[in-house]
């Protein structure tokens, strides 16, 4: 309970640093109240919430502070040396990727900050661990010039950006390779050497297909098989997500079940892994709450304690927002657990209404009944951000649930055997590429179906706050 409580008070307190200038000090007066009048054994769930509030609310103002203050006043043409930290990515004729900075004009004091790099044309020559020295025009990023518009200013602070530098190709040097930490390189090298085995043994719409399952790089995926992954009402399907997690632990725990190493061994060598998939994969919130929230429950099963479901996802919030409280504020991490916390609080309610005996019919039911869970919390969020509904959503759910999770295990299983014996790797890549074009096939015909995508109005947050509270009262009228 205390888990959850503080996990709730930790988002209170970053939604109140960065939308709500009012000082602790004007709510003193009504807390003092509060906690006298309030029965003895809410007093210390009261302390609790005010302190960790507190705690978010000050890490919040540090950060906003650090970041209206470290570049101020510091804009026009600079020479920057820094690292490349980031897959550079290449679209509409420019080049863009992040580096972590390590001088400005010969000033050390930005070390370890970072910013986005622009580049007006395509450059092939950067990759990840470069050093290179940078001389371009140093500047803001643009804040959201419409009410409820994308706030671009509030999208680099997710990713730790303080400000953009925008150059030619030809004012870029590269001064050295791998200037990464040993693990960094090492993780690097991993994601290279999956990337390189599925474009020898795939064709190319395939290979870049399973390169962003498998590690979360879209890169280099045809934006029509994206768009019609969202117009499918699948795109969770692209974003390495819990629904991967969940596949890669089922198949590892076959395999080590297989290897018969033990259970408590088997269990350490998952969190190992899965701690590394977090770094392989970049990190999304998605993936770090599925990751750590497993972990958490492994560790319990560890120790032999009772672990509670609700206690993991409090965990896993309270490890993402601690690690960077603008994680709130991504459209994943607020996808990942809305629809965790739909599956978990209403699909039990949902199940109780049906008794069925088939075990096909069951299953089936059971992939619609956790879709529509999922569905009915993440609606508003959906619609918040992209102002449509879809009315697909449960057939694409159904027909791709039973493929997609053999086409991950699959994948991975193909891309260790290509190192192992290539030929036999290159075999069963027949039946992969046999599998995944299933998968994009269904992608399009369903997101080619009229009215697959209806448009409304885009709600106002009030309204999203109103729909919130009344799940929470129909769920009450349950318990």
């Amino acid at each position: 309970m205390e888990l959850i409580i503080i996990s709730i008070a930790y988002i209170l307190g970053i939604i109140w640093g960065l939308y709500f200038n009012i000082s602790i000090a004007f709510f003193v007066p009504c807390i003092i109240v509060i906690y006298v009048l309030i029965k003895k054994e809410y007093k210390k769930y009261l302390l609790i919430t005010c302190i960790t509030i507190i705690i978010s609310n000050v890490y919040i103002n540090i950060l906003e502070n650090s970041f209206n203050t470290k570049y101020e006043d510091i804009t026009g043409d600079k020479t920057i040396i820094g690292t490349i930290v980031s897959e550079p990515k290449i679209k509409n004729n420019s080049t863009q990727c992040i580096v972590k900075v390590e001088s400005i004009d010969s000033n050390y004091k930005y070390n370890n900050t970072k910013i986005l790099l622009n580049i007006n044309s395509t450059y092939n020559k950067l990759k990840v661990g470069n050093k290179i020295e940078i001389y371009g025009e140093l500047k803001d990023a643009e804040t959201a010039r419409n009410e409820g518009g994308f706030n671009y200013n509030q999208y680099l602070k997710l990713k730790g950006i303080y400000k953009t530098i925008s150059t030619k190709k030809n004012k870029i040097k590269i001064l050295k390779d791998n200037n990464l930490s040993i693990i960094e390189n090492g993780i690097n090298c991993i994601r290279s050497r999956i990337k390189d085995s599925a474009k020898k043994i795939f064709p190319e719409k395939e290979a870049n297909f399973l390169i962003a399952i498998i590690i979360g790089d879209k890169q280099e995926l045809d934006e029509g098989i994206q768009q019609d992954f969202r117009n499918s009402n699948l795109s969770h399907i692209l974003a390495v997500s819990g629904m991967h997690v969940s596949f890669i632990i089922m198949g590892l725990t076959f395999i080590l079940n297989k290897i018969k190493i033990g259970k408590n061994k088997s269990k350490i060598f998952t969190i190992i892994f899965l701690v590394f998939f977090i770094f392989l994969t970049g990190g999304s919130p998605s993936v770090q709450r599925a990751c750590i929230m497993s972990i958490y429950l492994i560790i319990g099963n560890l120790l032999h304690r009772r672990t509670n479901i609700m206690n993991s996802i409090a965990f896993s919030n309270l490890v993402i927002l601690i690690t960077n409280p603008y994680n709130l504020l991504d459209i994943g991490f607020q996808l990942s657990f809305g629809g965790t916390l739909g599956i978990v609080l209403i699909y039990p309610k949902l199940k109780q209404k049906f008794k069925i005996k088939s075990k096909i019919i069951g299953k089936i039911l059971d992939i619609a009944l956790v879709t529509v869970s999922a569905n009915i919390v993440i609606f508003p969020i959906v619609l918040y951000y992209y102002s449509t509904i879809s009315t697909t959503f449960l057939l694409s759910n159904l027909l791709v649930s039973c493929i997609i999770g053999t086409i991950l295990i699959f994948g991975i299983v193909i891309i260790i055997l290509s190192y192992i014996c290539f030929p036999v790797a290159n075999i069963l890549g027949i039946v992969e590429k046999f599998l995944i074009d299933i998968l994009l096939k269904v992608a399009n015909t369903i997101g080619g179906i009229p009215f697959s995508q209806v448009y409304f109005i885009t709600p106002q947050s009030f309204m999203v706050i109103v729909y919130c509270l009344f799940l929470y009262l129909w769920r009450k009228k349950r318990d």
